[in-house]
């Protein structure tokens, strides 16, 4: 059975397919708060994740207009 992220994820990538005007701004926040470890690379730790206002506001509006969805995925 799917879990509730696994739902979500799904309609997020869905979105962002079905609305691509939406990726440049989403990845231009990321890169803005991405930091990088030791060694280069560039990775997003919860911290960062915080501040990423602009990805927080598309989840919670795929999830407002998929609640439906969501909703269903329930344990008995």
């Amino acid at each position: 059975m799917f879990s509730h992220r696994t739902v979500v994820s799904q309609w997020v990538l869905f979105q962002l397919a079905a609305n691509p005007e939406y990726l440049e701004p989403l990845r231009a926040e990321l890169s803005r708060i991405g930091e990088q470890n030791e060694d280069g690379k560039f990775h997003l730790s919860f911290a960062s994740l915080r501040e990423a206002r602009l990805l927080d506001s598309f989840i919670r509006e795929v999830m407002r207009l998929k609640g439906d969805t969501i909703s269903t995925m329930r344990y008995t």
